[in-house]
C-alpha cells in the first residue's frame, strides 16, 4: 500500500499530535544496519488494557520520485506480552523477574468496596505499572517479553522508515505513536562529563552533568583510589529523571587526606551501556566540629591579660592548634596576636592589651579554621588623655557651610574627637558639635554677616575612657565674603604743573587687597579706571591730562573675595588753559599800546581777562580787568621797559594760567 505525500504529511501531523496526548510514547535508534524502536504506554489505564489486547506496530517506506514523496507500508505486526512461558528462561535476571511479578503475579483481592479498599488497590496498580516500566527501560530482554520493544533488522542503511504503534482495539486510547528514523541517523554515545565533586569530612558529594548526555536514562558511579582500578559505588543504577539536568549522589571517604578518583558511564533505553567519562580526583578534608569557648579574660596589674578556654577535643579533625585574636569592638577588624597555640594550651597570657580588649579564640587544622564568634572582654584603667591633635583644616562656602578636616590621632584608644569654635583666636571657644564626633571631618554652619574675616576652630582628642586632650593651637578659616569693604576717602587733589595730584584716606576695612582710582572727562559719562593701586597707597600723580580739562576723580576698595565697595567721594581737578600769544600793534600812538589776543580756539567761554604788568625793574602784577579780545595801555613813557601778560577767567569760574609775557621798551 502506498500513501501519497499529502497523507503522509497528514499522518505525520496528526500522529505528532497525538504523541502529545501522551497515551504511547515511542522512541527509536539507529544502529548502522538496524532500528531498534522502544515504546510504553504513559499511564495504568493504557498498560492495563494494552496487557490484554497488545499493540499494532506498523512500518512505512518513505519513498520519493521528483516531487512525490509517499510512505509505502511494509508489514503490521500485532505485539503482546510474551506468555508466562517464555518468561520463565529469563528468571535469573532480576528486571525480568521483577516485571513478570508485577504483569502475572497474584493481586490481593477485596471483598467490599470503600474508599479505603479503592485507593489500595489504584495505589498497588501503579506500583506495578511503575515497577514495570522501569524494568524494561533497564533491560531490553524485558522490555521485549512486555510487548515494548522491537528490533528491525530489515533495513536498508540508504533508507527512511516510519514507524507506529498503537492498542490493538479501538477504546478511549486510540492515539497512534509515530517515529521517523534511518540507519543514516547513526550516532554513537557519548560519554558523560566528568563527574564535579565536592569534598567534605570523609564523604564526596559526586554531581555530573545530564543535559550533554540526554539519552541515558541510567548512570553507574565507579570509584577508585588508585586511578586504575574501579568499582561500582552502588548495585543499583542511579536513575535519571525527565527533566533533571544535574545527578548527585553521596558517598562515603575511608579516611581523608587520601586520594579517590570517581567515573561515571550511562546506559540508554536500549541497554546500551555509553562510554566512561574521565575520572575526577579529590581528597577528603577533615572538618571541625567542636570549637573551644572562651571563659574569662583576666587583667593582672594592670599590664597584662590572661586569657582562658575550653575544649572538647575532637581526634578525627586532626587539630593542629590555636589562634587567639584581639579586637577593639565586637565587630571590629580583628589583629592576631598568636597563630601557634599548642592544642593541649588552655590559657595564653596579652603582654601588651589595649585599655579595651575584645579576645576572640579559634581552632584549625591542615585544612581550615573556626572561630568562636563570642569574645571575652578586658579593660585597663586608663587615667592619661591623649595628645593634642594637630589644628584642623577647612574652608567656607557660600551659603555659610564650614567642612572642617584633621588628621587622625596617632594614640590607639581615640574614639572620637570635640570641636570648638570661635570669631576671634584670643577668645574662650565654645564646642562646634554638641556631641563627639567620631570621624576626622565636620560640616558646620556659621553666619556670614560679620565683619570678621576668620572664624577658628580649635580641636581636642577623646580616648575611650574619655580623657580628653589639650586644645590643639587654633586654625583660621576664612568665611566666604558677603560683605564689601568700606571705601577710601579723597583729601585733596592738587593741580600742579602737567600732573594732577590725588591724596586720600585709606579704607578702614582690613581685607582691602586692591585700590581702583577711577577717572572722567565729563561729570555725566561713566567713569573709566585709571590704576589699581595697592591698599597702603594714599597718594597718585595723574600724567596724562590736558591743559583746559576738567577732571572728575573717585575710588573704590576691592577686598579678597572680589566685594568691591561704593564709590569714595567725587573730587574735580580743572587744568588752567595757555591762552593763545598776545598780538599787539607795536606802534606807539598817542593813546598807547594796545594788546590784542585770540579766544576763537579755547574750548571754554571767556567771560574776562586779567591783564597783568610791570615797569622795569618792578615785578609783575595785576593792572586791569577787562572784556572782549583787546586792551589799550595809554599810561606809557618813553625810556623805559614794559612786561605784559594776561590769564582768562571763565563762565564755570575756573582761570587759565598765566600767558607768555611779552616785553616791550620804549
Amino acid at each position: 500500500m502506498k500513501l501519497p505525500s499529502l497523507i503522509l504529511f497528514l499522518i505525520i501531523c496528526l500522529s505528532a499530535a497525538a504523541q502529545q496526548q501522551r497515551n504511547i510514547m515511542l522512541i527509536a535508534k539507529p544502529g548502522q544496519h538496524h532500528v531498534e524502536l522502544r515504546w510504553a504506554p504513559v499511564s495504568y489505564p493504557v498498560w492495563d488494557e494494552a496487557k490484554q489486547c497488545g499493540y499494532i506496530f506498523e512500518k512505512y517506506l518513505v519513498a520519493e520520485s521528483g516531487d512525490s514523496v509517499w510512505a509505502e507500508k511494509q508489514y503490521s505486526k500485532n505485539i503482546k506480552i510474551a506468555d508466562i512461558a517464555e518468561w520463565e528462561p529469563f528468571a535469573d535476571n532480576k528486571y525480568t523477574a521483577v516485571a513478570a511479578e508485577c504483569i502475572f503475579g497474584e493481586r490481593e483481592e477485596y471483598t467490599e468496596f470503600n474508599p479505603l479498599t479503592a485507593y489500595k488497590k489504584h495505589n498497588e496498580s501503579e506500583q506495578r505499572f511503575g515497577f514495570a516500566l522501569y524494568c524494561a527501560d533497564m533491560d531490553t530482554t524485558t522490555a521485549r517479553l512486555a510487548g515494548l520493544y522491537y528490533k528491525d533488522t530489515e533495513v536498508d542503511k540508504n533508507s527512511t522508515y516510519i514507524y507506529t504503534v498503537r492498542l490493538a482495539t479501538d477504546s478511549l486510547y486510540t492515539d497512534t505513536a509515530v517515529v521517523m528514523s534511518s540507519p543514516r541517523a547513526y550516532r554513537p554515545l557519548y560519554a558523560p562529563p566528568a563527574p564535579t565533586i565536592v569534598v567534605h569530612n570523609r564523604a564526596a558529594h559526586i554531581s555530573w552533568d545530564t543535559q550533554a548526555t540526554p539519552y541515558y536514562i541510567a548512570y553507574y558511579i565507579e570509584k577508585s583510589e588508585d586511578g586504575k582500578h574501579f568499582e561500582k559505588i552502588s548495585e543499583q543504577p542511579i536513575s535519571s529523571t525527565y527533566g533533571t539536568f544535574e545527578m548527585r549522589i553521596i558517598d562515603t571517604l575511608e579516611t581523608n587526606g587520601k586520594s579517590y578518583y570517581y567515573r561515571a558511564y550511562g546506559f540508554d533505553s536500549f541497554g546500551e551501556q555509553g562510554p566512561i567519562s574521565e575520572a575526577s580526583k579529590c581528597m577528603g578534608k577533615a572538618e571541625i566540629t567542636s570549637v573551644p569557648e572562651l571563659t574569662y579574660a583576666e587583667t593582672v596589674n594592670n599590664n597584662s591579660v590572661v586569657v582562658n578556654w575550653t575544649y572538647n577535643s575532637d581526634p578525627d579533625a586532626g587539630i593542629e592548634g590555636f589562634k587567639i585574636y584581639r579586637s577593639t569592638s565586637t565587630s571590629g577588624t580583628k589583629q592576631l596576636l598568636s597563630g601557634n597555640i599548642s592544642p593541649d594550651s588552655r590559657s595564653f597570657t596579652d603582654t601588651h592589651p589595649l585599655n579595651d580588649n575584645y579576645y576572640f579564640i579559634s581552632v584549625y587544622n591542615s585544612e581550615n579554621e573556626v572561630i568562636n564568634p563570642f569574645p571575652s572582654y578586658a579593660m585597663l584603667i586608663d587615667s592619661v588623655p591623649p595628645a593634642a591633635p594637630a589644628p584642623p583644616e577647612g574652608f567656607c562656602d557660600s551659603l555659610g557651610r564650614v567642612t572642617v578636616y584633621w588628621q587622625r590621632s596617632d594614640d590607639p584608644d581615640v574614639i572620637g574627637y570635640r570641636l570648638f569654635r570661635a570669631n576671634l583666636p584670643d577668645v574662650e571657644f565654645v564646642l562646634a558639635c554638641p556631641y563627639m564626633i567620631k570621624d576626622t571631618v565636620f560640616t558646620d554652619t556659621i553666619t556670614l554677616n560679620t565683619s570678621n574675616e576668620y572664624i577658628y576652630y580649635r580641636l581636642k582628642a577623646v580616648d575611650g575612657r574619655d580623657n580628653q586632650s589639650a586644645m590643639s593651637a587654633p586654625a583660621a578659616v576664612a568665611r566666604y565674603d558677603t560683605i564689601p569693604p568700606s571705601p577710601p576717602r579723597i583729601s585733596n587733589v592738587e593741580v600742579a604743573r602737567k600732573k594732577n595730584i590725588i591724596s586720600w584716606h585709606k579704607s578702614v576695612s582690613g581685607d582691602v587687597k586692591n585700590v581702583v582710582l577711577l577717572r572722567k572727562n565729563n561729570l555725566n559719562s561713566k567713569f573709566d579706571t585709571l590704576a589699581i593701586l595697592q591698599p597702603r597707597d594714599t597718594e597718585f600723580s595723574d600724567n596724562n591730562i590736558k591743559e583746559g580739562e576738567t577732571y572728575y576723580y573717585a575710588l573704590k576698595a576691592m577686598d579678597n573675595g572680589g566685594l568691591c565697595s561704593e564709590l569714595s567721594n567725587i573730587a574735580t581737578a580743572t587744568v588752567s588753559a595757555k591762552p593763545e600769544k598776545i598780538v599787539f600793534n607795536t606802534a606807539v600812538t598817542s593813546n598807547g599800546v594796545t594788546l590784542k589776543w585770540n579766544t576763537s580756539q579755547l574750548r571754554k567761554q571767556v567771560v574776562s581777562t586779567i591783564v597783568y604788568r610791570a615797569v622795569s625793574p618792578n615785578d609783575i602784577s595785576t593792572y586791569a580787568i577787562v572784556q572782549g579780545n583787546e586792551y589799550t595801555d595809554p599810561d606809557v613813557a618813553a625810556g623805559k621797559t614794559y612786561k605784559y601778560c594776561i590769564r582768562h577767567k571763565f563762565e564755570d569760574e575756573s582761570e587759565s594760567s598765566l600767558s607768555d609775557e611779552v616785553k616791550l621798551s620804549f
